[in-house]
């Protein structure tokens, strides 16, 4: 074994080559193979970013709207993107297929080393996985409330992002032996804790909102607006709504942003400007990954 290699270049390329690369048409493996270093080395540097935005002291919703952690939010909102991303026939059979297996509860073991590894102090790698696990809690409170964005407009997702990080670190503080036992389900319980806590902070806000006719209005206009940007395609959506940011967000910063989308400010000034000239005679998008995910919910149910 190569000692120089950092240890998650090889677990990361180890856990997709194992567990995703395997569902992928055959003929694509091979330039997939190609291109698992580079993918071991930029995990890598994700999770040096990370570790630095800890010691820091900084929250990771914090983190990811600040310039110096560019990799951390080009994560953490191409996430989000990435729901709104069409999908071509082999990948989405490919992504059905693994969601088959997470709904069989087949992951369950990966997720558990996960926790484990994301339990670890001083380490790149722990801290890119405890990233990417609150990541993915976001991603899953995004998913339940997809038809409902006053949720989000009214800060509860926002509000639950910080409680799922608090959630994570107690969790993580589980004896590593205790998250390798059977019945030990740690993203589950991750998830029920925020899902709670969004809800009933929701709850409270709109119980708040209750006196006030014309803030509430003003919300679901901006929900009616929401709305439409979530039936966009991925790149659409990139332009309407690119996340907050530190600092106010021009054409350049959204295109470093989105790089998968705009190669230069001026692409995605193009593309605006395109957009807007058909968005209202825009339908909706199909065959997304949300459209996969909502329907995986409702096979699963």
């Amino acid at each position: 074994m190569n000692t120089n290699v950092p240890v998650t270049q090889s677990f990361v390329t180890t856990l997709f080559r194992e567990i995703l690369l395997p569902l992928f048409p055959r003929a694509l493996h091979e330039e997939i193979e190609r291109e698992l270093p580079t993918l071991g080395l930029l995990a890598y540097q994700l999770g040096v970013d990370v570790l630095v935005a800890e010691r820091q002291g900084l929250k990771y919703s914090e983190a990811v709207k600040k310039p110096e952690f560019l990799k951390m939010g080009r994560v953490y909102f191409g996430a989000t993107n990435l729901l709104q991303w069409q999908l071509p026939a082999p990948v989405w059979n490919t992504l059905r297929a693994v969601l088959s297996q997470v709904i069989q509860g087949k992951l369950e073991p990966t997720h558990a080393l996960l926790f484990a590894i994301a339990s670890r102090k001083n380490d790149p790698e722990a801290a890119l996985w405890r990233f990417l696990l609150w990541v993915a809690v976001r991603i899953n409170l995004l998913v339940l409330t997809w038809e409902d964005p006053g949720v989000e407009l009214r800060g509860s997702l926002d509000e639950a992002e910080d409680e799922a990080e608090t959630a994570l670190r107690n969790l993580l503080e589980i004896a590593n032996s205790e998250m390798q036992e059977p019945d030990c389900r740690p993203l589950h319980m991750l998830m029920a804790d925020t899902v709670v806590h969004m809800y009933l902070y929701d709850q409270t806000v709109i119980l708040a909102l209750s006196e006030f006719k014309s803030e509430i209005q003003e919300l679901l206009t901006d929900a009616d607006a929401l709305e439409k940007v979530r039936s966009l395609d991925a790149r659409a959506a990139a332009v309407f709504r690119p996340g907050p940011s530190e600092v106010e967000l021009g054409s350049q910063q959204i295109a470093d942003r989105f790089p998968q989308h705009f190669s230069s400010a001026n692409a995605m000034e193009q593309h605006r400007s395109r957009v807007r000239k058909r968005v209202r005679k825009m339908k909706p998008a199909t065959d997304r990954f949300i459209d996969l995910l909502r329907a995986a919910m409702g096979d699963a149910s």
